[in-house]
Order: structure tokens, then C-alpha cells, then sequence
């Protein structure tokens, strides 16, 4: 018997019962189906049995924000994640305004997809690999709000803040720092406060504007 039940909205048949079969034997299961995010929020009750809401997104068809938004919303419980083919970085801030708990994309192994679906589950905000392109392009605009200073970091913060340009989640940085993720939680958090960011997306991009994006030797 599956741990999670998944409800899934995406336009192509063939696409959701790919899905099925992939995710068949894992802890993931798709227990209702629609073909668009409209039908879902007429479908979907907010105490329903249901622990995720995966949506695939046609960026040729437009971005549905404000349906995502309510969509994420009415979902009661259940976490939110976006599939698509593409992200930039005005859209990924968008999605997270939204509510959303990941946005994978679509050319990831299934081995990958699984396991971003469990980090989400674990309570992980999970983003595309390529984190780090994607906000140096969304420019100056996006760090609203974020402190300038680099005053008071320790080297360990610092290591930190490279892991979270990768979009590492804190399991992946215990494991690179060889710390435990408790301790992870308590670096993170002085980390946020000192550059006046409310979460670990926002430190991101703060670290990328502020220069501490890996240019020479890789962490151990």
C-alpha cells in the first residue's frame, strides 16, 4: 500500500498514465486524475484523502497563476508541485508567491522525480538543479528586501549559502559538510538573520548577487 496519494492534473492521457507506471511500487500513488487545473478545483474537496497536488504545466499554453494559487490553497493539507518544461527566474518566484512547495522539471530521471516528491513530502521546498543560472538571470529585481551587509559570517554560513545556490536540501549539505541536519537548521537559521532574508530561495539569490557562488574549489 503507497504511503502518499497523489492527485494529478495534466492535459495528456498518455502523460498521466506514464506517470502511473512509473510511480507504480513506490511509495507514491495517483488516486484521481484531471485534465486541467479548472476541472480539479471543481473536483477536489479541501478535506480530501490527498497528500499531494502534482499539476504539469504547458508553458506554450500560458502560466495559470492565479489557478495554481487557488488550487494550492483549496488543496487543504496537501503539498503543491509544479512539472514543467521550462522555469525562469520571474516564474519560480511566482510559483512560490503562489504556494507551491516544488517545481521540478520534466527531463529528470524517475529516480530524481521520486526522490524530489519525498523531499517535498519531508517538508523540503524543492527547485530544478540548475537554481543557480536561473536566478543570476532574474537580475537585481528579485532580491527586494534582502540585507547587503556580509558582515558576521562565519565560514561555515558561508559554505552553507553555496549549497543552497545549488538548491541542495539539508540532508544533501549535512552530508557535504559532514554536519548533522539539526546542526544544518541551526546555521541556516543565524544565516537568515544576518542577511535580513525571510527564507532559503531569498538567501539564494542573495548569495548569487553578493559573489558567493562557487567559482574555484568545490566543497568537500
Amino acid at each position: 500500500m503507497s504511503e502518499f496519494k497523489i492527485i494529478l492534473v495534466a492535459q495528456s492521457t498518455l502523460f498521466r498514465e506514464g506517470l502511473m507506471h512509473l510511480l507504480a511500487g513506490s511509495k507514491f500513488s495517483i488516486e484521481s486524475e484531471y485534465c486541467n487545473i479548472h476541472d480539479a478545483i471543481d473536483g477536489i474537496s479541501p478535506d480530501a484523502a490527498c497528500d499531494l497536488v502534482l499539476v504539469d504545466v504547458d508553458q506554450g499554453r500560458g502560466f495559470e497563476l492565479t489557478e495554481i494559487r487557488y488550487l494550492s490553497d483549496h488543496s487543504g493539507h496537501a503539498k503543491t508541485v509544479i512539472l514543467s518544461n521550462r522555469v525562469t527566474g520571474i516564474t519560480l518566484m511566482q510559483v512560490l508567491d503562489a504556494g507551491v512547495d516544488g517545481y521540478l522539471l520534466n527531463n529528470m530521471s524517475s529516480e530524481a522525480f521520486i526522490h524530489s516528491l519525498s523531499l517535498v513530502m519531508a517538508g523540503e521546498t524543492v527547485f530544478p538543479t540548475e537554481l543557480a543560472d536561473i536566478l543570476r538571470q532574474a537580475g537585481n529585481g528579485l532580491s527586494h528586501g534582502i540585507g547587503a551587509s556580509v558582515n558576521g559570517l562565519t565560514p561555515r554560513e558561508i559554505e552553507i549559502l553555496q549549497c543552497l545556490i545549488q538548491g541542495d536540501a539539508n540532508k544533501v549539505i549535512a552530508n557535504r559538510l559532514d554536519i548533522t541536519e539539526a546542526t544544518v537548521k541551526v546555521h541556516l537559521k543565524a544565516l537568515l538573520k544576518k542577511i535580513r532574508a525571510s527564507n532559503r530561495t531569498q538567501a539564494a539569490i542573495w548569495a548569487i548577487e553578493n559573489g558567493f557562488n562557487r567559482t574555484g574549489s568545490e566543497l568537500r
